[in-house]
């Protein structure tokens, strides 16, 4: 069998299903396919799934850990205790308890993605988290 059958024929099915979809569920449609070819394939765990699709919402804001600062939202601080769940990061509440200046600078940023110390020190975590994901991939690939 080819190598690239699978490939060909999801990417086929996908053309196809999208064909009938209204616009804006395609990219919901999107999301669904790859997580679950991501799944099946091992480069992306259940719990980061998991912890992406639900996010904090699964969370009651009475059973966590209170929030340090008044203007960090309470679905942003569901979604933070959630995401430290994982272990890439742990230690994010902690940093928000340490570093509630540098935090709320960060929020109030019109771009906070771009250039901020914590994008720095957060896109480090997201990047090791990324490659090995990739490295899990090829190994798939290769073996």
């Amino acid at each position: 069998m080819c190598v690239c059958a699978p490939y060909c024929m999801t990417y086929a099915i996908y053309i196809f299903i999208q064909r009938g979809l209204f616009e804006r569920h395609k990219l919901t449609f999107a999301l669904m396919l790859t997580n679950k070819i991501l799944l099946s394939a091992n480069s992306l765990s259940p719990e980061l799934v998991s912890i992406f699709l639900k996010g904090g919402g699964s969370l009651d804001i009475n059973s966590v850990r209170k929030k340090p600062k008044e203007w960090i939202p309470d679905k942003g601080w569901l979604d933070m205790v959630a995401l430290s769940q994982h272990n890439t990061f742990s230690d994010l509440l902690e940093s928000v308890y340490r570093n509630n200046g540098l935090w709320r600078q960060w929020y109030d940023q019109e771009a906070p993605e771009v250039g901020h110390k914590l994008s720095v020190l957060f896109t480090t975590k997201i990047l090791s988290l990324e490659l090995q994901r990739r490295y899990k991939y090829s190994l798939l690939i290769a073996g």
